[in-house]
């Protein structure tokens, strides 16, 4: 199974059989992703709201908290104090395959974070195919590629 450390409590509290983890696959560079469960406030609300929403996020990721999440979820804790806290430690003893995550950070690598990256991938992914099963000129076809990206993008830029 090749899957997010989310589903590290799903199989932890339901799998029938031993289990563990391991590192992903490399062949000459280690790396791992990192991200998709991040917080974001709207430049569009009241101050009030940004505020709250602020106020939430900062209890959030406190330690304490941020433990409580990893051990129920299976997703790295957000903060390296976490780690340290007492009942990370009594977890990793009982559960070590949720240290392998945190031991691979230190191949890992921010994960993409832009808006509509999922169109963006699907743009590149195509034209990367166009080339690989066609045989057409990768030149050409990525900068159909570029073209296709900027658009979705235009709304976005600086200044608009």
């Amino acid at each position: 199974m090749y899957n997010s450390t989310g589903s590290l409590a799903f199989v932890r509290d339901n799998a029938k059989f031993a289990w563990g983890t391991a590192f992903l696959p490399a062949r000459k560079v280690r790396g791992a992703p990192t991200g998709g469960g991040g917080f974001y406030i709207s430049a569009n609300i009241s101050k009030a709201k940004q505020d709250a929403a602020w106020k939430f996020i900062t209890w959030m990721v406190e330690p304490e908290r941020t433990a409580f999440w990893s051990r129920q979820s299976g997703y790295l804790p957000v903060r390296f104090s976490a780690y340290n806290l007492p009942e990370m430690q009594e977890y990793y003893a009982k559960y070590p395959q949720a240290l392998t995550a945190f031991k691979q950070l230190e191949v890992a690598f921010a994960e993409a974070m832009w808006y509509q990256r999922f169109q963006i991938f699907d743009i590149i992914n195509n034209a990367l195919e166009q080339c690989l099963a066609y045989n057409l000129d990768p030149a050409k076809v990525l900068a159909e590629a570029q073209q296709k990206a900027e658009a979705v993008l235009a709304p976005y830029k600086p200044g608009k």
